[in-house]
């Protein structure tokens, strides 16, 4: 069985999928949904919506954060 997620592993050259995430702050909750999309050798990226509004790249040398709503990014 580890054989064949090992090639089945080795063939995929791109994934995505959505996302949703939540986090308690004492008794605020904050809900975020998104999606994430991976591309070999190194490429990745992050889209989360409102409230936080920002994406997050990467092409495996450089990380950026990309705050949308503020029109900043971080690298």
């Amino acid at each position: 069985l580890w054989k064949e997620v090992e090639t089945a592993t080795k063939a995929v050259s791109t994934l995505s999928a959505d996302l949703a995430m939540s986090q308690k702050m004492g008794p605020r909750e904050m809900k975020v949904t998104g999606k994430v999309n991976l591309k070999r050798p190194n490429k990745a990226q992050v889209e989360l919506g409102a409230p936080l509004s920002q994406s997050v790249v990467s092409d495996g040398k450089t990380l950026y954060q990309i705050l949308g709503e503020q029109k900043q990014y971080m690298k």
